[in-house]
């Protein structure tokens, strides 16, 4: 009974005392065909672009010295070189912001000097953001995707996006 009464006391001190909340990156997706994954991806997004990772600036771990936390979560930003706007990039975006964890459906397949297609929401801030439940990845697995979205665009009555094919990278500094 009394190691009973430890272990319930002990079990029992956390709830007391608070723990934080844990979250956890859940997605769900409906089984679609590639296409339609594709459209409704396209159709879902307020960009998507093909992109080259030219920097990422990754927080420092103490909370005090962290340059950005998002919902409890730090951010990783992630500057890039449009290399093709299928969808929404505007000459303003300089970057995009992802959480550094995947708990929180961070996006951390990154690389700099690696390409990617991006899909990416918007958030309050106007920033563009994207993680682990879209369809953002690397380019050379997504060639199929790449040929089906310029398809699209080509045969859709969108007007054509912007494109600064001379664009060297954008910096990653706040305005």
């Amino acid at each position: 009974m009394k190691a009973f009464l430890v272990r319930f006391t002990l079990a029992l001190v956390p709830i007391l005392l608070g723990t934080p909340a844990a979250f956890a990156c859940s997605c769900f997706m409906f089984p679609l065909t590639f296409e339609e994954g594709v459209l409704r991806g396209l159709e879902g997004s307020d960009a998507v672009f093909l992109a080259r990772v030219t920097s990422m600036l990754v927080p420092v771990t103490s909370m005090e010295e962290m340059e950005e936390v998002r919902l409890g979560f730090p951010v990783r930003r992630v500057s890039f070189e449009l290399l093709e706007n299928f969808k929404g990039v505007e000459p303003s975006d300089k970057y995009l912001v992802t959480p550094l964890s995947s708990a929180a459906c961070g996006y951390s397949a990154f690389e700099v000097g690696s390409e990617f297609l991006v899909y990416a929401s918007r958030n309050s801030e106007g920033e563009l953001g994207t993680g682990i439940c879209g369809r953002t990845a690397p380019s050379a697995g997504a060639t199929d995707e790449i040929q089906l979205l310029r398809e699209y665009i080509v045969n859709s009555e969108v007007e054509p996006p912007y494109t600064d094919l001379q664009n060297d990278g954008p910096s990653c500094e706040q305005n």
